[in-house]
């Protein structure tokens, strides 16, 4: 447990991101940050693909706030890879 991003992320003040499997030494794999990412993007592709214009043309206002969670949450899980991504490479330099 010591080679997990959870305890980098103690030591540098960051929220701790609970079940990633992303290890300070080797390779790395899949995580809750990566996958969280990725069901976002997707998220945000079936929005703009089938549920934009049926659900703004039902409710403009729902639509328009639905539409802003699933993009905000796109954005927010983009950062925290950002995070991490960061943290392994300042790790991995021995900074």
């Amino acid at each position: 447990m010591k080679n997990e991003i959870a305890l980098v992320a103690n030591n540098s003040r960051l929220p701790v991101i609970h079940g990633t499997t992303i290890k300070l030494c080797g390779s790395t794999e899949i995580n809750d940050v990566a996958t969280a990412a990725r069901y976002a993007a997707e998220l945000l592709e079936l929005w703009g693909k089938y549920l934009n214009k049926p659900l703004r043309k039902a409710d403009k206002d729902a639509g328009a706030r639905f539409g802003t969670l699933i993009f905000e949450l796109y954005c927010a899980t983009q950062r925290a890879e950002d995070m991490l991504d960061s943290l392994l490479r300042e790790k991995q330099e021995g900074k």
